[in-house]
């Protein structure tokens, strides 16, 4: 099943809750310029798409309520599982990749895209699993949360090829930054696992410690397991 949505305008909820969707030719959900007023629900659905537009595109989406995740997984062999740049979540809602959630994608542009979206609440990715043999795993460049940002509590990011897995760079936290950097991987070495260069947030990062953080959690994460290049 494809369902496409690009310039919709719902005034409620959007409910894809245990939906399976494929399609072996583009996006099998179509959602760029997505207009809803309330919670765009995605949890435990299925998603495997190829297009480099995503398996899901929610490009330019304004969501008025909460875009959950949960439990979801999505796949893409040509591009990202998901891409949401530009996305607007406002509200005070939420978005949420946890309970299971993974994400596989492929090539530069990342497994997960949040380029320049702006959540006006918490952005939890707790327990999510992220994987892109050719590229980022994460690529959050610009991103605005709210609130707190937690990628945590067995958050696992798995990049590949010349970019690091997790990309933060001008990502700016109005809360508490909850990160746990000890699942970050990438076959080029410790370098290449993340980047944070301009990110801001409020407060020490938790649960590392301040010094941890500063040494690029040398020594919390067993040497080699801590973040890369850009670690303020």
């Amino acid at each position: 099943m494809v369902v496409n949505l690009r310039d919709a305008h719902i005034g409620g909820h959007l409910d894809c809750t245990g939906a399976k969707l494929s399609n072996d030719s583009g996006p099998a959900l179509d959602a760029f310029s997505l207009q809803a007023g309330q919670d765009v629900d995605l949890t435990g659905a299925t998603v495997t798409g190829h297009s480099d537009h995503g398996a899901i595109n929610l490009n330019g989406a304004h969501i008025g309520g909460s875009l959950l995740c949960d439990g979801a997984s999505l796949c893409n062999d040509s591009g990202p599982a998901l891409t949401a740049y530009g996305l607007q979540a406002a509200g005070g809602r939420d978005v949420f990749f946890r309970s299971g959630f993974g994400a596989t994608g492929a090539g530069d542009r990342g497994a997960i895209r949040l380029i320049g979206a702006h959540i006006s609440s918490d952005l939890n990715c707790t327990g999510a699993t992220l994987r892109n043999d050719s590229g980022p795993a994460l690529t959050a460049g610009s991103l605005h949360v709210g609130q707190s940002m937690h990628l945590s509590g067995g958050f696992t990011a798995t990049g590949g090829g010349t970019d690091v897995a997790v990309d933060l760079r001008g990502t700016q936290v109005g809360g508490t930054l909850v990160f746990d950097p000890g699942h970050l991987e990438h076959p080029a070495g410790p370098r290449q696992r993340l980047t944070v260069d301009g990110l801001t947030y409020t407060g020490v990062p938790q649960p590392i410690s301040a010094q941890g953080w500063l040494r690029g959690a040398s020594e919390a994460y067993d040497g080699d397991r801590g973040p890369g290049r850009g670690v303020p």
